[in-house]
């Protein structure tokens, strides 16, 4: 059965994910995201890295805010999740699908606009992700759609 770890920034991508979750519930597929997190004295990367080993397939929805800093001061907690992801998926752990948001039609709310040096540690992030194929979204609608298209062509998911 599969076990699917969400990941994204919050609240720029909020509709995105709920999309998606909206998307894996009809789909009957356990989805695992920050919002229902338990509450606990773990340290948030900590906590979210904990969860994403428990699954076996790793949504990456990419957008344009770096996000929270993770206690590496290096990197994003997005973007360990990605990381710790990307290794699991080299052990043969984990699948790992991604997902980037178009730079002209998925806007981030001025009141959610980070500084320079954020926003140019987020573009060398998404950069990072060429390496990969990927798909690239313009509304929460169509990344539902290619996640549900996804899932289904990892022929493990049963019909709905």
């Amino acid at each position: 059965m599969l076990k699917i770890f969400i990941s994204s920034t919050y609240a720029d991508l909020k509709e995105y994910r709920e999309a998606v979750n909206e998307q894996l519930h009809r789909m009957k597929v356990n989805g695992v995201q920050m919002e229902y997190f338990s509450s606990s004295l773990d340290e948030p990367t900590s906590k979210s890295l904990e969860e994403l080993k428990k699954c076996n397939v790793y949504i990456g929805i990419i957008g344009h805010r770096f996000g929270t800093i993770s206690p590496d001061q290096k990197h994003s907690i997005t973007e360990r999740e990605y990381m710790e992801a990307h290794d699991l998926y080299k052990k043969d752990a984990m699948r790992c699908l991604i997902y980037l948001a178009d730079e002209e039609k998925v806007h981030i709310p001025p009141k959610l606009m980070e500084s320079d040096e954020l926003r140019e540690r987020q573009q060398k992030f998404r950069q990072s992700l060429n390496r990969h194929t990927y798909k690239i979204f313009r509304s929460p609608s169509e990344l539902a759609a290619w996640v549900a298209a996804d899932l289904y062509s990892l022929d493990q998911v049963p019909p709905p």
